[in-house]
C-alpha cells in the first residue's frame, strides 16, 4: 500500500509515491508537458488499488483552513484563480481527475488570515502568507530535521519562481513571509515604487508587475541562461543571484529575530538544492552566520506524501495543521 503526495508548483507537477518504507519514489514533468491523463500516467507507476491516501498542494488553498477531503471542497478550495501568478490550467484538470477517480484523496490547506490557529500578527500584515505546496515542503523540512537532530523551532526558505520563508514554533507553524510581501524568487516578487508607477500609468497589470519582479530579467530570462552568464563570469548575472540569496538571507534572519532563536535553518525549492555555478546554501549561510540545511525540489511532494499517511493513521493535526474530522476514513 502506498501514499501519493502531489505539488503543483508553478512550471511543473512533482508526484511522490511512499510505500511503507521511509523512502519516496519520484517524479516530475513540466505543465508545458504534461500528460494527456494523469491518472493514466500514475497508474503506470503504482497500481490505484494500492493507493491508502493522496494528498493534494493545489494553488492557493486559501478557502479552507484545514487538510480536507477534496469531495468536500467548493471550487477547489480556491477563492480565486484570478488575479494573482501564471495559470495553465494543468493543475485543475489534475486535480479534477483526482477527484472523479474517487481515491481517498485530501487537500492541504494554505496559510491564510483565515487560519485562526495561525500567530494573528502575522494574519494582521498579510491576508495570505503561503500556498499549500509551501506548508507541505515545510513539513518535510520539520520532519526530517526532527528525526535527524529533535528540533523544534526552524525557519524553511522555499526558493523557487518564488520565494515563501515560513517559521515552525514548538513544533507547530505559526506564520509565514509571503511571495508578494518579502524576497522575490526566480520569476514572483514583491512590488517596489516603479512597479506601482507602471501599473498607475496602465502599462501592466499588478499580476504582470508581481510575476516579472523575479532575478530572471533579458538576457537571463531562463535559469540555463543566468546560470552560464554566471559560470561565464558575467558579473551582472552574479549580482543578480547574489541579491536574491542576500533577499532571502534578510527574510530568513527576520523570522529568527521574531521568534526569538530557532534550532535550524532550511533551504528547500528549485533552488535550494542548487550547488553550482553558486551553492546556494552555503551563501545563505555566510549571510546568516549558520549552518542551512539543504532540501531538493520534491520536498512539496514528499511532505504531501506523509501528511497523507498521517491523515490516514488518524491524525488530528500536522505542525498545527487542522485535520477535518474523519479525512483519513
Amino acid at each position: 500500500m502506498a501514499f501519493v503526495g502531489i505539488d503543483h508548483s508553478t512550471t511543473a507537477i512533482r508526484v511522490a509515491i511512499m510505500g511503507k518504507g521511509k523512502g519516496a519514489q519520484t517524479l516530475e514533468f513540466p505543465k508545458t508537458d504534461a500528460p494527456t491523463s494523469f491518472m493514466t500516467f500514475l497508474g503506470q507507476k503504482i497500481a490505484p488499488m494500492n493507493i491508502e491516501m493522496i494528498a493534494i498542494a493545489y494553488s492557493m488553498g486559501d478557502s479552507i483552513s484545514a487538510i480536507t477531503p477534496i469531495l468536500k471542497l467548493r471550487d477547489r478550495g480556491v477563492r480565486s484563480l484570478e488575479g494573482i501568478g501564471h495559470h495553465t490550467g494543468v493543475g485543475t484538470r489534475i486535480f479534477d481527475e483526482i477527484r472523479a477517480s474517487g481515491l481517498p484523496a485530501v487537500a492541504i490547506p494554505g496559510l491564510h488570515r483565515g487560519c485562526k490557529w495561525l500567530d494573528p500578527r502575522f494574519t494582521v500584515l498579510q491576508s495570505h502568507l503561503a500556498a499549500p505546496k509551501k506548508v507541505a515542503a515545510s513539513f518535510h523540512c520539520f520532519s526530517k530535521l526532527s528525526e535527524k537532530r529533535k528540533v523544534r523551532n526552524i525557519v524553511v526558505a522555499n526558493v523557487s519562481s518564488n520565494t515563501v520563508t515560513v517559521l515552525i514554533r514548538d513544533g507547530r507553524i505559526v506564520g509565514a513571509v509571503d511571495a508578494a510581501l518579502g524576497a522575490p524568487g526566480l520569476r514572483h516578487g514583491p512590488l517596489d515604487v516603479e512597479a506601482i508607477r507602471r501599473i498607475d500609468r496602465k502599462e501592466l497589470t499588478a499580476n504582470e508587475a508581481f510575476s516579472t519582479a523575479g532575478i530572471l530579467k533579458s538576457p537571463y530570462d531562463t535559469v540555463e541562461k543566468l546560470f552560464n552568464a554566471i559560470r561565464a563570469k558575467d558579473k551582472k548575472a552574479a549580482l543578480l543571484l547574489e541579491s536574491l540569496i542576500m533577499a532571502v538571507a534578510m527574510e530568513v534572519g527576520s523570522l529568527i529575530t521574531v521568534s526569538g532563536g530557532v534550532d535550524a535553518v532550511a533551504l528547500t525549492g528549485g533552488l535550494g538544492e542548487v550547488r553550482t555555478p553558486v551553492n546556494i546554501g552555503a551563501r545563505l549561510a555566510s549571510y546568516l552566520g549558520r549552518k542551512v540545511e539543504m532540501f531538493s525540489r520534491f520536498s512539496a511532494a514528499m511532505g504531501a506524501a506523509e501528511m497523507a499517511r498521517l491523515v490516514k493513521q488518524g491524525a488530528k493535526e500536522i505542525v498545527g495543521v487542522p485535520v477535518s474530522p474523519g479525512a483519513g476514513e
